[in-house]
Formats: C-alpha cells, structure tokens, sequence
C-alpha cells in the first residue's frame, strides 16, 4: 500500500539576507544581532483607516525557514534563560525587535538603535508567530505596518478603469 502525503512548505523564494536585532532585557543597553542567510523579505503598502481619515502605510513579512544550516528559533522565555554559548546559532524576536536588509551594522548604543528606522532600510517587528508542519516548527513569519512620515512614502499608482 503505498501512502500518499503532502510535501512540506517550499522556501524557494527565501534567499535573502536580514540582520535580526533582538534587544536584551535587564540593565543596560545589549543588542544581540544575527545574520540570517535565507530569508523571506516583502514590503508592501496597505492602506489603513485612521481617526482622521485613511492613509497608506508601509508594511513588511518576514519568513525565517528552520533547516538546516541556518539560525534556529528559541522562544523568549527559553532563549533568555540559555548562556551565551548556547545562544550561538539561536535567535529569538519580540515585538519591538528590529531587522535590516542585508547585512546590517552593529548597534552599540540606544542612539544606533534609534537611528535604524524604516526611511534607512530598517524594519521594527510588531508581530511574531511560530508556524508548524507536523508537529515542528517549520518557519518563524514575523511583520507589521511601519509608521513612516507622509513624505516617506511613495504614491501608488491607481488603476485606471475605462
């Protein structure tokens, strides 16, 4: 009898680089950052309804696959009790965490963490969710609108209907 089952997820279109930063609680300013290779990066515009009427905003999803050769997903709670050694080759996000495109600098100070802002590349996350393929965790996806200025955004184009 041969069974017949579904493949998992294709991460074909995951081939692009993002620097996570993940800022550490306690005293202090500490900034965990890593390099993730092979990741999933789409901004798009949205258009939202404010008090004051509606507008667009610019908003981002990332997926972060969990295969070998790439970070590994540990959840806050787990991943803030590790040690240093065992954070190697581990990440974690939060909402308020920040991405880059790329590779992105360090962040040394808060100023540095101010400075990575959506108008420079920079992505702040407003959402996490871990999804699930047969019982493990298959990809990390994380996202949210970005707040930017009204001169820093681009128009869309409107259709044109004749």
């Amino acid at each position: 009898m041969r069974r017949l089952c579904r493949p998992g997820p294709d991460y074909g279109l995951c081939r692009r680089t993002v620097t996570l930063y993940h800022r550490m609680p306690g005293e202090g300013f500490l900034v965990k950052r890593i390099l993730f290779k092979g990741a999933f990066l789409d901004r798009y515009l949205t258009r939202r309804a404010k008090d004051a009427g509606s507008g667009w905003e610019n908003s981002f999803l990332l997926i972060l696959p969990q295969s070998e050769g790439r970070p590994r997903w540990a959840s806050p709670e787990e991943y803030h009790r590790m040690t240093a050694e065992q954070q190697a080759g581990r990440f974690t996000l939060l909402p308020g965490d920040k991405l880059a495109e790329g590779e992105g600098p360090e962040l040394l100070t808060p100023a540095d963490w101010a400075a990575l802002d959506p108008l420079k590349g920079g992505c702040t996350v407003k959402e996490v969710a871990e999804r699930r393929w047969n019982g493990r965790v298959c990809h990390i996806e994380a996202g949210g609108p970005q707040q930017l200025g009204r001169s820093g955004l681009p128009r869309p184009h409107k259709a044109v209907h004749r």
